[in-house]
């Protein structure tokens, strides 16, 4: 699959969590990601200035809205083509379940920065998880969660 495949792919399966992709497929749009994420922070450095780039991200925060879902359904179909389930993408968040609530009955002790370390160590590992997940072959041929995107 080339470049432009692989963004067509991205905007057509937008909302399709069945099924799976491939690793060129997820890496051509992760590097189109990052090519948008550039020009909008560029964009936003030209329309607020360097100065107010502590709170001014418009351009890369509304990217990040519109492709939020399909980001979400190209993680979870790439980790089907390692015969995974896509629940693997959303571990990544699970620790937010005990970070949320430290941070809501904020107590300043050391069991509140005890909490917020072991929720963060908890994200970067599972985020290291789901990232040498979608550098993985996809299976060969059909697996339980349909045909092999290249065949």
């Amino acid at each position: 699959m080339d470049f432009g495949t692989a963004i067509a792919t991205f905007f057509k399966r937008y909302f399709d969590f069945e099924g799976r992709s491939s690793r060129a497929e997820y890496w051509w749009f992760v590097l189109f990601n990052y090519l948008i994420y550039i020009a909008a922070f560029i964009l936003d450095i030209i329309i607020f200035g360097i100065a107010a780039m502590d709170e001014a991200f418009l351009f890369q925060g509304l990217w990040s809205l519109a492709t939020l879902i399909g980001v979400i359904s190209l993680g979870v179909r790439r980790l089907h083509d390692i015969d995974k389930t896509g629940f693997w993408f959303l571990y990544i968040y699970s620790p937010l379940l005990v970070l949320v609530p430290a941070l809501l009955f904020d107590s300043g002790g050391d069991f509140f920065a005890f909490l917020i370390v072991i929720a963060l160590l908890a994200i970067f590992a599972l985020a290291i998880t789901v990232f040498v997940f979608s550098l993985l072959p996809g299976t060969k041929g059909r697996n339980r969660f349909g045909e092999n995107p290249l065949d």
